[in-house]
């Protein structure tokens, strides 16, 4: 079966360059739409700077700038297993926020499944303003 394969007549073609240059256009359209989201909920929450959300780690100084966390909580998110404890705090305190106290645990679960990009999406087109005492409150 082998021998056959091997002295066919029909031309092989290498599509792993076309594969290659779609992953990359996917991932690129894929990265400034999160950004886009992050920009839009980052405007929602009252950041003047809100253009940092397409900065990689820069945004995650600047989210815990919104939820008021310390900035080295940002570096919890770069220790595996821990980064979802600071997902889900960090979902919660945006929901609060956003005025979403009702259903802040079932967001802050969907941060730590989503990696905050459901979250994102949630908080980025709403119409509810961001009210940042309400993220201290219990």
């Amino acid at each position: 079966m082998l021998s056959i394969l091997q002295f066919s007549n029909v031309p092989s073609v290498d599509i792993s360059p076309y594969l290659g240059t779609g992953r990359l256009v996917f991932i690129i359209l894929f990265y400034l739409f999160l950004g886009f989201l992050w920009y839009k909920t980052f405007k929602n929450a009252g950041i003047r700077n809100a253009w940092t959300a397409f900065i990689p780690i820069l945004n995650l100084f600047f989210l815990m700038k919104v939820i008021k966390k310390p900035m080295w909580w940002a570096l919890l998110f770069f220790i595996p297993f821990i980064h979802l404890y600071a997902s889900f705090v960090s979902a919660y305190r945006l929901a609060k926020g956003f005025g979403k106290e009702n259903y802040a645990i079932l967001l802050g679960i969907l941060g730590v499944l989503t990696g905050l990009s459901l979250n994102m999406l949630i908080h980025a087109f709403q119409k509810n303003s961001f009210n940042s005492d309400s993220v201290l409150k219990k």
